[in-house]
């Protein structure tokens, strides 16, 4: 639920977006600080400064982008774009690192019935350090593809195993697709995705290679 300051912050943040035509955020943040609309309302003021100072630290450190995402003007900045009017078009989004626990979960259940489960088990534990009996619901399994705060790309390209062990046909690949772009429509505002993805699986890497 909205706190009373994020939604003060996103009337604000609508208005001089309104006014200005689409400049980018800085600029946005640094004109609604001078706006006459927020001379008196000191706490809006210090949340957008408190804002631009973890925006410019993520910027000469890439760390606390947690903080920077969990700030009520990153909230306003949500509320903002899933109203906006038009749908918004991504350009660049791979298939992989983008599906839910929930669209994963009953095909990597389906796997753990079949003929090569043990061969399952073992990779999920090389991969995860986790048993996989311990994996039987969405929550379980979402803290697994989730990157910790201290984890790094190296990291996330590990634990992309997940998706890649369900993604070995061609309509896993279509479900996949329609379920990702299903949910960045219904949660987003995204209505245009330009997709990436490979049906090759070929990998001299161990830890890569898929089981079957």
């Amino acid at each position: 639920m909205p706190s009373s300051l994020e939604k003060e912050l996103f009337n604000e943040l609508l208005a001089v977006v309104s006014e200005t035509n689409g400049i980018s955020l800085l600029p946005t943040l640094t004109l609604l600080l001078k706006s006459h609309r927020v001379k008196d309302k000191p706490k809006v003021c210090e949340s957008v400064r408190e804002f631009i100072s973890l925006l410019d630290s993520y910027h000469q450190s890439n760390d606390g982008v947690k903080e920077l995402l969990d700030h009520p003007v990153a909230g306003a900045l949500s509320k903002f774009f899933k109203a906006f009017p038009i749908p918004f078009k991504e350009q660049h989004i791979h298939l992989t690192g983008s599906l839910t626990p929930e669209f994963i979960l009953p095909y990597l259940q389906e796997l753990l019935k079949g003929p090569n489960a043990e061969i399952y088990k073992r990779k999920i534990y090389q991969a995860y350090g986790e048993k996989i009996e311990s994996i039987t619901d969405v929550e379980a399994l979402r803290k697994l593809l989730v990157l910790k705060e201290d984890e790094r790309f190296d990291r996330y390209l590990e634990i992309l195993l997940l998706p890649k062990l369900i993604l070995t046909t061609k309509e896993v690949h279509k479900r996949a697709a329609f379920h990702m772009a299903q949910e960045l429509y219904e949660a987003y505002n995204v209505g245009s995705i330009r997709l990436k993805f490979t049906y090759s699986r070929a990998s001299s890497k161990a830890s890569d290679q898929i089981p079957g």
